[in-house]
């Protein structure tokens, strides 16, 4: 042992640390011819051979379960003992009426929380719906530079059905469905597909192209446009302050793919069923998009045409600058 050290502390010297070493390394004889090394390394042999002489007391039986009982103890010291339905609890960690506190805590606030988290989410929603409908009107502006001012439409004869969505055309240019006239923004490459689809309406398809020509389904629509089923083409520098594109009409609905119902239980301002019916995003014929908590622009009822009661799907806006978005 070298006295010495630093820190007055008895530590090996150097010769016997590598002494320890090569017996710990399974060498019972040093590498060497020096008789000092020799003579250090039998002492050593000597002192660990009366390890042998101590008694070995025998491990009990049940030393595993002893050893993972406490390694469970360990881990999780809240668990009640196996007995626990006897016996009351007095181990460490949290008490039961404690953890029934915390439980309580959590499910109360998981309840205040979530509600929450799905008016955000559904707050997100609106906000894309509402970013769709702005380019939907920066494409309807550059349509209507390209083509004289007019609103996207193709052969929309008055007094035809505008409801029939993915129903094939009878002649060249003929629609059978007003979402048909809107989907001409898609079809010239004026916007996307997709941007005509709004993040609350699941039957949304996703995969629509410019080579379609409508949307396959009436429930597949996601925006109702203004009537285009009139004996003029509509000019979007006449109706800057109409409502010309807006979240789904909720007044009517298809039986079948043929016949067209108008809901007329539901009340006149009730809004989309989209968005929680909270209200609609409105896209005005200026290119604003605006939130309406009721459907009305002005004076004037987006959903039904003015002075119309009963419909059967042929009707047309009566008024000029007046709204009526379908399907």
């Amino acid at each position: 042992m070298n006295p010495n050290a630093d820190n007055h502390e008895p530590r090996l010297s150097r010769q016997d640390a590598e002494a320890v070493d090569r017996l710990l390394g399974g060498e019972s004889a040093p590498a060497t011819t020096d008789p000092t090394a020799t003579q250090r390394n039998r002492k050593l042999i000597s002192m660990l051979g009366l390890l042998d002489r101590c008694a070995k007391p025998m491990p009990p039986a049940d030393l595993v379960r002893q050893t993972l009982d406490r390694v469970r103890k360990l881990s999780h010291p809240w668990m009640l003992p196996d007995d626990s339905e006897s016996q009351p609890w007095h181990g460490p960690g949290l008490k039961l009426v404690e953890l029934l506190t915390v439980a309580a805590m959590v499910v109360v606030g998981l309840s205040l929380a979530l509600p929450v988290m799905a008016r955000l989410r559904g707050n997100a929603r609106q906000v894309v719906c509402a970013t769709n409908l702005g380019q939907a009107g920066v494409a309807f502006g550059q349509y209507a530079a390209d083509n004289l001012g007019v609103m996207p439409r193709l052969d929309a004869e008055p007094g035809a059905a505008w409801y029939n969505v993915g129903q094939p055309q009878p002649r060249r240019g003929s629609v059978q469905s007003n979402s048909a006239n809107l989907y001409l923004l898609a079809r010239e490459k004026y916007l996307s597909p997709q941007t005509l689809a709004c993040p609350d309406n699941t039957r949304a398809p996703r995969g629509m192209t410019a080579s379609m020509t409508d949307w396959p389904s009436y429930d597949a629509v996601s925006y109702s446009y203004q009537n285009q089923y009139t004996s003029h083409a509509q000019r979007t520098e006449d109706l800057p302050g109409m409502a010309i594109l807006a979240d789904k009409n909720p007044l009517f609905a298809m039986v079948g793919r043929q016949r067209l119902l108008h809901l007329e239980n539901l009340p006149q301002d009730s809004p989309t069923r989209f968005h929680h019916e909270r209200g609609q995003n409105v896209l005005l014929g200026g290119g604003a998009v605006q939130w309406a908590v009721q459907p009305v622009v002005g004076n004037d009822n987006i959903w039904l045409a003015a002075g119309i009661d009963r419909y059967n799907g042929t009707e047309t806006p009566t008024l000029r600058g007046d709204s009526f978005l379908v399907p």
